[in-house]
């Protein structure tokens, strides 16, 4: 096999998962965590990569990792762990996967991005859904209001 340089430098314009939008070159290829048209972030080109998609089912994830010793044999060379648990318990389970099968540490870093939402996040929905309320709550008294005069005009 050529070294993954000299694959990145012949794939890295001629790709056919390559998409170019907005003066940005994007990247379809599996196992490519970032969408990025990078050398560190490319599926195909590395011996040990990691891809993280849905479930079939939609309830968990699917941790697809690229095995070294299959190479040769691309219908065996890829691995497939599914986890059905909750989010935190999820990235904590992709990291040891990670770690223990001794794959890059930049991986490890991109992969465990939590998709949890911030607690400036959860403060700014409480604060539409108290502002949508209050807004509903005063339609609603108008048209109490206009509903009372219409019936009972005095």
């Amino acid at each position: 096999m050529a070294s993954p340089h000299l694959q990145w430098m012949v794939i890295r314009n001629t790709s056919s998962f390559l998409i170019k939008r907005n003066k940005q070159t994007y990247s379809t290829e599996p196992n490519n965590l970032k969408a990025r048209n990078a050398f560190r972030f490319n599926g195909l080109i590395h011996r040990k990569t990691v891809g993280i998609e849905p479930a079939a089912d939609g309830k968990g994830v699917v941790v697809i990792l690229k095995k070294r010793a299959g190479q040769c044999k691309p219908a065996t060379s890829y691995e497939k762990i599914t986890i059905n648990k909750n989010s935190r318990t999820t990235l904590a389970s992709v990291r040891n996967i990670i770690r223990k099968n001794k794959y890059r540490k930049d991986l490890r870093m991109v992969s465990s991005h939590s998709p949890e939402p911030s607690f400036e996040t959860y403060i700014l929905w409480f604060i539409l859904v108290i502002c949508i309320r209050t807004y509903f709550i005063f339609i609603f008294f108008c048209l109490y209001v206009m509903y009372k005069r219409f019936k009972d005009p005095k």
